[in-house]
């Protein structure tokens, strides 16, 4: 086991600085900003609502595979990526505390990037 799967298995969850590198990160964050911009996302959900979001998108489940080897490493689990979810966040958006479906048994947050002088920090369950 490496030294981040028994972290993960200690706590149930552990960061990685950087999943993402430029250019693959631009482009999944100009992909993501298009898909807005163009009206191919819903309008939000009830989580936060008034947000623009999509399920199942081509290139996002494409980023699950491509990542999927990486975080196995990282859980020390044996994974099946199951779908993809991604919000575009505006200033004053807060998603609460909450329990995610069965499905989401394990999951991935990304900050695919933003504008302003600094992203605003993922907080984690206490």
């Amino acid at each position: 086991m490496t030294g981040l799967a028994s972290i993960f298995e200690r706590d149930r969850y552990v960061v990685l600085h950087s999943l993402l590198k430029e250019p693959t990160l631009g482009q999944f964050y100009r992909h993501a900003r298009n898909k807005a911009r163009l009206g191919g996302m819903d309008s939000g959900d009830d989580q936060v609502p008034g947000t623009p979001c999509a399920y199942g998108d081509l290139m996002m489940d494409g980023l699950l595979n491509a990542l999927l080897a990486e975080i196995e490493a990282a859980s020390g689990l044996k994974l099946f990526p199951t779908y993809s979810y991604f919000r575009i966040y505006k200033n004053g958006d807060r998603l609460a505390r909450h329990v995610d479906r069965p499905s989401c048994e394990i999951s991935v947050t990304l900050c695919l990037g933003f504008e302003g002088v600094e992203s605003w920090p993922s907080r984690l369950p206490d």
